[in-house]
């Protein structure tokens, strides 16, 4: 069952690509962020998010994109390449992010966890993890033809039992601690 998801999640990516890669040769300039996170501080490695992020750099790559492609980062890292990512956005083509990792949904909000954070509370998301909204802040502001975000974010690492889970988003599978 788990190769089966794995196999039709690979497909619509790879579909979602050619897709996007038709509209972006017309448009020129191929810009991608690509960050995977598998080995966060104090938890259980997660297997698959590094090499997802590394497989689809390579496709990206293939398509004639410029790839940013970060493993494992940490807070600093991904804020700065996000920062500089969303600079080169405003320079026109169309941009591609990608993240695979651990991630929580609160108040609406979507989260990314960097590697180096622990977090305890709902409240320390907003400052201890990177807001998808920033992205698509970023992808706004440059008003580029085609802007895409995919989102492959677990949020098994959160547990019942944590003070902080009720009202935030359910888990999507066990690979917690």
């Amino acid at each position: 069952m788990m190769i089966r998801k794995r196999v039709f999640i690979v497909f619509m990516l790879l579909s979602l690509l050619l897709t996007f890669a038709a509209v972006a040769q017309e448009t020129g300039r191929r810009l991608a962020l690509v960050i995977g996170n598998s080995s966060y501080k104090g938890m259980k490695r997660l297997q698959n998010p590094a090499n997802d992020a590394r497989d689809v750099s390579r496709a990206l790559r293939s398509l004639g994109f410029q790839v940013t492609s970060l493993i494992d980062a940490i807070h600093q890292e991904m804020d700065e390449a996000i920062y500089r990512f969303g600079a080169a956005l405003k320079r026109g083509g169309v941009g591609l992010f990608y993240y695979s990792g651990h991630g929580a949904q609160y108040q609406g909000e979507n989260y990314l966890i960097p590697v180096d954070r622990t977090i305890r509370s709902a409240s320390e998301l907003p400052y201890k993890s990177v807001s998808a909204g920033l992205i698509m802040g970023y992808m706004e502001e440059a008003r580029n033809y085609l802007s895409m975000v995919i989102l492959d974010a677990c949020r098994g690492w959160l547990r019942k039992e944590q003070p902080f889970y009720r009202g935030v988003s359910e888990p999507c599978g066990n690979s917690g601690p």
